[in-house]
């Protein structure tokens, strides 16, 4: 059985989230994320990232608007089948991390999808190798660092079949190799398994160096989308949005990212 399949396009139209106080989050969202896209979002705290993120997760299903995995409204979808379409990394892995061991923790998705032993080895032992993590399987997994525990996250998502991978804040607490080494998987599973992957960030220089498309959000609203080229070119709209222009973008765009 193949892990990969057909990669998705995800697409939200006039999309409103509100708090259980009222509060509205997101408004009036319109975007497109491509299948087999490297796709960034930006902006300040507060400016409704991680909102974006569940409600694209399916975690807000009073949702007004659309969001739409494989021309199929999300709400439409048993939980159990769009989990296995897409899947969300938080920004702290701890909240996410249930099992005893590296394997455990692997394998708990297929284990819940009620696969055969066998099939749950194989596709334990491929996702701990495309996050170069198989020598750590029988490690606790509180004794392992917090990089590892980001990528172990990402290496659940791909026991399940997932091709689209919502991350938040995916380098948030790590230091520079741990940086390095997460984009790196990242940019892998892009490029080379054509995972189509969704990622939440503040760090300009992160959008600029990895992603194909990015969007910029201030107060649940989409102010700008497009090539990082275009998007960072406008850098009075960016010091608007409390955004710098990257240090790596000049107007040949960013500096081509390296696999690691």
């Amino acid at each position: 059985m193949a892990l990969f399949k057909k990669a998705l396009t995800m697409i939200a139209k006039n999309l409103e989230v509100a708090y259980p106080d009222g509060t509205i989050a997101l408004s009036g969202v319109n975007i497109e994320i491509p299948e087999g896209k490297f796709y960034g979002l930006l902006g300040m705290n507060g400016s409704g990232k991680t909102t974006l993120l569940k409600a694209l997760a399916g975690l807000f299903p009073k949702y007004r608007g659309s969001i739409q995995v494989e021309s199929r409204e999300i709400r439409d979808y048993p939980a159990r089948e769009l989990y296995q379409r897409l899947g969300m990394v938080f920004h702290d892995p701890n909240l996410q991390l249930l099992s005893s061991t590296v394997f455990e923790e692997v394998a708990l998705g297929p284990n819940n999808l009620g696969l055969n032993p066998e099939e749950v080895k194989e596709r334990a032992w491929r996702s701990l190798a495309d996050v170069d993590m198989e020598a750590l399987a029988e490690k606790g997994i509180q004794r392992i660092s917090y990089g590892q525990k980001k990528r172990i996250c990402v290496a659940g998502m791909l026991t399940m079949g997932q091709r689209i991978l919502l991350l938040d804040e995916p380098t948030e607490g790590l230091d520079p190799k741990g940086e390095k080494k997460i984009m790196g998987l990242l940019m892998k599973l892009n490029k080379e398994k054509g995972i189509t992957i969704l990622m939440a960030t503040h760090h300009v220089e992160l959008a600029a160096q990895y992603c194909d498309s990015v969007c910029l959000l201030h107060k649940g609203k989409v102010e700008t989308e497009g090539r990082p080229e275009d998007v960072f070119s406008n850098a009075p709209l960016m010091e608007s949005l409390g955004l710098r222009v990257p240090f790596t973008f000049n107007i040949h765009g960013a500096a081509s990212p390296q696999l690691s």
